[in-house]
């Protein structure tokens, strides 16, 4: 038998797979097109790994929601005041917090907008996964008025105190996590340092942002 040679009609819809080049090709117009995908053509892309993302010079493959985390801050809005008036026990923030990996690095940093009382002060702190490798938080605050403070700690559930002589504050949080075998939340916690029948008010506005590093 002969070898039967037959041209489709253009833009059948004919598609033949390639397996050497493991590639679909389509009949449109009045060729074969490979189905790879490009800055104006519809097509199967392969998916970038996180390192190829963090190399951010492919130019043929595709970033999940997964992959930009890696290379982008996220952030966490807090979209309703929170207020705490005669308790100093901890409480966890309503909005900020986000969940972390196992065997990951992680950094995060924090607006808040804060009112509290020179009676009630401020305190706070992260939790976090148990048995992290290595663990860092703290905070530079201006008040209204009058000048700023800092604080350093290194381990999760230990607390920092803001000492308010002024009823307003910004406060700017940093934090890293090295973190172990162990998945879970890292949350921010806070109350009144001294329980006062005054508001202490985080507000609407204040937001977290963080990103996988490795």
């Amino acid at each position: 038998a002969g070898l039967l040679e037959y041209t489709p009609a253009t833009d059948c819809g004919w598609v033949a797979y390639v397996q050497d080049e493991d590639i679909y090709y389509y009949f449109r117009g009045s060729a074969w097109v490979a189905e790879t995908a490009t800055a104006t053509q519809q097509g199967t892309v392969e998916l970038a790994t996180a390192a190829e993302v963090q190399t951010g010079t492919d130019t043929s493959r595709a970033v999940t929601p997964a992959g930009l985390q890696t290379v982008s801050w996220v952030r966490v809005n807090k979209t309703a005041n929170e207020t705490v008036n005669n308790s100093t026990t901890y409480q966890d923030d309503d909005a900020l917090l986000f969940a972390v990996a196992a065997n990951t690095k992680y950094a995060w940093r924090a607006t808040i907008f804060m009112t509290t009382t020179a009676t009630a002060d401020w305190k706070y702190q992260f939790t976090g996964p148990a048995a992290p490798t290595f663990v860092q938080y703290g905070h530079i605050g201006a008040e209204d008025g009058a000048g700023g403070e800092f604080g350093v700690v290194n381990a999760f559930s230990t607390s920092v105190i803001v000492s308010a002589t002024a009823t307003l504050w910004i406060l700017e949080l940093r934090g890293v996590l090295q973190n172990g075998a162990n998945a879970g939340t890292v949350t921010l916690q806070w109350a009144q340092n001294t329980g006062d029948a005054n508001d202490t008010i985080v507000r609407a506005g204040s937001y977290l942002e963080y990103i996988l590093v490795a």
